[in-house]
């Protein structure tokens, strides 16, 4: 799942194609969610919004700032007073270039 980093769409910056204000940016969304039925709410919210499941409580795409508020919203209301921590964080190209992956296969073979 990891090429997805490096295959997304080019990032707009924070200028849409026709100059205005409020370009996509990669969206990298982790949670630890003690209760299942909300973690799986969390988990449909995310799926909702066009975001990858890159882990097994992370989600990595692209959205714009109005997407990415509605997303936040909506997770809050599912959280409501419940226990859980989630991580919302935008990432713009630069700092995606300076991206790490390291995986290791089953059989303890590096995939570089």
């Amino acid at each position: 799942m990891w090429p997805l980093f490096y295959g997304a769409r080019p990032n707009t910056g924070l200028l849409s194609a026709d100059g205005r204000v409020g370009g996509e940016l990669k969206t990298l969304v982790i949670y630890d969610i003690e209760e299942d039925r909300i973690r799986t709410k969390i988990f449909e919210a995310c799926k909702d919004y066009g975001l990858a499941h890159i882990q097994y409580s992370a989600f990595f795409g692209e959205l714009n700032h109005n997407r990415r508020e509605e997303l936040t919203q909506r997770i809050k209301r599912t959280l409501g007073r419940r226990n859980g921590n989630i991580f919302i964080c935008p990432i713009c190209d630069k700092d995606l270039k300076l991206l790490t992956v390291i995986n290791v296969q089953p059989g303890g073979i590096l995939d570089a």
